[in-house]
């Protein structure tokens, strides 16, 4: 069965050239993997998943490791996305066999119109590269969901991204967006067919509530995700595996494995 999950996360550094505080991969890795290791993972994810997203820390950094990823999983029909924060322009040939590039957008990234403006020039390069193009629109608590929310909206899609997400920052304070934001994003869904909701904020939306939800969220249904000491788990931001991966092959071992369901998020804080 090759469509087990959706996506899987594959963050395979926690090195980064900014010091977000609404990160929730900071800190230094416990021992991370050579990154041959994840390479040779490939045949197996090809037997989960379509797709696997590459991300951080700032998997930029490492354009060499991205090039050598992305053109082996070719071989195995599996696209590879990544996420950026968008300070770095990677060489071409570092994109070649990528399928989908996300910046992230929030406020300690874009600070000022210099910021917008290289934000911008970022997406028409990658778009230029014939690559899928879209932004992570971070919401936190300081965004006033009104005037501003919809300022950046139009800003984006001035950009014409090929998607854009809308994600509830985890692991810090966010926005009631059962109170502020529904309403919003029942307005710009209607304008707009490219923007989309990350699954948690969907599924808040969709049960009316923080917790206590009637469905589950997608916690190792939809996705998985890896981290770069090789611990598999239920969600990216989830702190306690399920797996620890030995051999690149080690992964099959999901397929026997039951991770239950949650019907509540942990790592989110009103």
């Amino acid at each position: 069965m090759s469509n087990q999950y959706k996506v899987i996360s594959l963050n395979f550094t926690k090195e980064c050239n900014l010091n977000c505080p609404i990160c929730y991969r900071s800190g230094k890795s416990e021992k991370p993997k050579d990154l041959q290791f994840f390479i040779d993972m490939i045949p197996y994810l090809a037997k989960l998943t379509k797709q696997v997203a590459l991300g951080g820390g700032e998997p930029l950094l490492f354009q060499d490791f991205v090039y050598k990823f992305s053109k082996e999983a070719k071989k195995y029909n599996l696209y590879v996305n990544i996420t950026t924060n968008g300070s770095i322009k990677p060489l071409k040939s570092t994109l070649k066999y990528l399928h989908m590039i996300s910046i992230s957008f929030d406020r300690y990234k874009i600070k000022n119109l210099n910021n917008l403006s290289n934000f911008k020039n970022l997406v028409s390069y990658f778009k230029n590269n014939n690559k899928l193009v879209g932004a992570n629109f971070l919401i936190d608590d300081n965004l006033d969901l009104n005037r501003e929310f919809f300022t950046i909206i139009d800003f984006l899609e001035s950009l014409k991204l090929d998607y854009i997400y809308l994600l509830l920052i985890k692991n810090y304070k966010s926005p009631d967006v059962l109170k502020k934001l529904k309403l919003n994003i029942k307005a710009v869904s209607e304008l707009y067919n490219n923007i989309f909701i990350d699954n948690l904020l969907n599924t808040i939306l969709i049960n009316n509530s923080y917790t206590n939800w009637k469905r589950p969220c997608g916690f190792g249904i939809d996705e998985i995700s890896i981290d770069e000491n090789g611990y598999v788990y239920g969600c990216s931001f989830d702190d306690k595996p399920i797996l620890k991966l030995d051999k690149p092959s080690d992964i099959l071992k999901l397929r026997d494995i039951s991770m239950g369901r949650r019907y509540s998020c942990p790592y989110l804080k009103i």
